[in-house]
């Protein structure tokens, strides 16, 4: 038996002080700590709960081998108990490294340490979220807040099987498909709108709604990098495209009551559907907004929406509303193309101190979300078949 495994068996029999007394004679005969005697020292450190020691220990370890993972995860797990921000840094680390090593083995076998991390990154958004002005004051917040990603939690409530929302479910709100709001505009130049549109379609700058380099396991994957259903975007740069150059459009865009809460919302855009082309049923990410549509081209022929089982049909110039967190598709089997403008409204029943905290907290989710740690993870809502 060799001497570090003699030390190791020492700390197997609850013989720390020996151990560590015989590493610091080894030590004391030689220059450098080998990776060998720095984890022998974590192991004796961590027998005796000396949580500061084991933590420089171990910080050294990755001084050494950058590349260890279970040094990382062990730093990161420690400072869960010391210091958030540090914490949350080493977390990332780690997620960086391990993504570097592409080191799938480790994750699995540690899933269940890597999953109390996720929780702990759950429980610091919460905290974030509910320490904002104000939010104490709104049950509804609260609630919204304190369950965020907690998929159980979040969707127990939710009242129709129809609705489904992907990312997030705010409690308590009206829950239907279809929504007719007063205040909106109604006196709408949708000719002038027309000719603007047609003028904009006439620059051939549309691109595919659905873009993505990886495959999707959801219903729109026949859609992905697919021109049939293509979009021209108002809400994201456009060096194209200078929304200004068309007034009516503008001022019909600038009348509603957009959801402002970046970079969730909101979508303005012109969706563009060809003949002949399906939009199967899916889900839309949350239900604080709603969508609406501007029927600007409407060809005649078998075309329209399903929303929550209930199909309408676009007439040009008739605003529809609906919540998308519900099952919907949309269809063209008409021989010409269909052009609506699409936007997000705010949901009526959130009050302006909600509307507020919510423009508030998506930056703050964002944030949070795009953190390495948590792009291990699938941040959303999930619902049993």
């Amino acid at each position: 038996m060799d001497k570090f495994e003699a030390i190791h068996q020492l700390i197997i029999k609850g013989k720390v002080k020996d151990a560590l007394l015989a590493l610091a004679n080894f030590q004391a005969n030689n220059d450098d700590e080998t990776i060998v005697q720095l984890n022998l020292y974590a192991s004796a450190y961590q027998r005796t709960g000396d949580n500061k020691s084991l933590l420089k220990t171990l910080k050294s370890i990755v001084n050494i081998d950058d590349n260890n993972l279970s040094a990382l995860l062990a730093i990161s797990e420690l400072y869960t108990n010391i210091n958030q921000e540090k914490a949350i840094n080493w977390y990332n680390k780690l997620a960086t490294k391990l993504k570097e090593l592409n080191d799938v083995k480790f994750f699995r076998e540690n899933f269940e340490r890597f999953n109390r991390g996720s929780h702990y990154f759950k429980l610091n958004l919460s905290k974030q979220l509910s320490s904002l002005e104000h939010a104490s004051k709104i049950d509804r917040f609260k609630k919204f807040s304190t369950n965020i990603f907690n998929i159980k939690e979040s969707t127990k409530d939710i009242p129709n099987e129809l609705q489904k929302p992907t990312f997030l479910y705010y409690p308590n709100i009206a829950s239907k498909p279809w929504h007719y709001i007063e205040n909106l505009p109604n006196n709408i130049d949708i000719n002038a709108i027309k000719a603007e549109v047609i003028n904009i379609l006439e620059n051939n700058i549309a691109s595919p709604y659905f873009e993505s380099d990886h495959k999707s396991n959801t219903s729109l994957e026949n859609l992905r990098n697919n021109p049939s259903w293509s979009s021209i975007s108002f809400s994201k740069k456009n060096d194209i495209l200078n929304i200004n150059e068309h007034p009516s459009l503008l001022a019909y865009i600038n009348s509603l009551p957009l959801a402002q809460c970046p970079p969730h919302a909101p979508e303005i855009m012109l969706s563009i559907l060809k003949p002949g082309t399906h939009i199967q049923p899916h889900y839309g990410l949350s239900n604080l907004k709603l969508t609406l549509h501007l029927p600007i081209i409407i060809p005649e022929g078998d075309l329209g929406i399903n929303v929550g089982g209930i199909k309408k049909h676009w007439t040009e110039g008739k605003p529809l509303l609906f919540d998308d967190s519900f099952l919907h598709e949309a269809w063209n089997n008409s021989d010409e193309t269909r052009v609506v403008l699409i936007t997000d409204l705010w949901h009526p029943d959130l009050s302006t101190p909600e509307r507020q905290l919510l423009e508030t907290s998506m930056p703050i989710i964002n944030n949070w979300q795009i953190q390495p740690f948590n792009s291990l993870f699938h941040y959303g809502l999930s619902y049993k078949s």
